[in-house]
């Protein structure tokens, strides 16, 4: 998917920074002493990557934010921090979000309680499942490891205060912070993603419209694209 959006990108004739999040990719093999946060302090980290654009490129150069699935969620998030620390100053002129999750203790819940039998077999969980026990396996603690909030419990904490700690599952979700929102910002689900649900697309669509008034935040609602496969879209349905 990455490598896709890059290349469509380069065809317009934008240039194309991919960053590592933490706990992912090089990023995750160097310093394995940073671990996911769950968007509480990828936001942060994003904003320094904004910063650093904006003096090499130049403080006119416009600089527009794609995310995927959680990637999404820390593109949200950046905006947000972005918004609250800088005003009307903004480094960041748009974010678009795929399949990105915004209730993160939700996506907790449902992916360490969901059971994966043959009946309800699901090839997405299944992959994050392996991913979270291979993660484990390298570090020495598959026999603490068993679903995603086992993995937050014993991968993501003891790496942040207890304060950080207490606030992972409320305070990464973007959905407590839209009231900073200054950022046009594009939401994009699809009715068939077997992660990320609607219900809580519709939580976050209403969440914005309660804050604000000037619809910065738009969703869209497609019928096919499962969890960040919008590569062709049928019919679709904005809100």
């Amino acid at each position: 998917f990455v490598d896709l959006a890059c290349r469509i990108y380069y065809q317009w004739g934008a240039n194309v920074v991919v960053a590592n999040m933490r706990g992912h990719g090089d990023t995750g093999r160097i310093s394995q002493d940073i671990p996911c946060s769950l968007t509480l302090r990828e936001g942060k980290d994003i904003v320094e990557i904004g910063r650093y654009l904006k003096r090499e490129w130049g403080a006119d150069q416009s600089i527009v934010l794609l995310g995927m699935s959680l990637g999404g969620t820390c593109a949200l998030s950046a905006v947000l921090e972005d918004s609250k620390q800088h005003g009307n100053s903004l480094l960041f002129d748009a974010c678009a979000m795929i399949s990105s999750p915004m209730d993160i203790g939700g996506l907790m819940h449902r992916m360490s309680t969901m059971k994966l039998t043959p009946e309800s077999f699901n090839i997405w969980y299944a992959f994050y499942h392996w991913l979270l026990l291979r993660y484990a396996s390298l570090r020495g603690l598959s026999s603490d490891i068993r679903c995603f909030r086992s993995f937050v419990k014993h991968a993501v904490i003891p790496f942040y205060t207890p304060e950080e700690a207490a606030l992972i599952a409320e305070k990464a979700s973007p959905v407590h912070r839209l009231h900073f929102l200054k950022t046009p910002a594009l939401a994009i689900y699809a009715r068939d993603d077997p992660v990320t649900t609607l219900r809580e697309s519709s939580t976050l669509l209403q969440k914005s419209q309660k804050c604000r008034k000037d619809a910065l935040l738009r969703m869209e609602i497609c019928d096919h694209g499962g969890h960040a496969g919008h590569f062709a879209i049928n019919s679709t349905e904005t809100s």
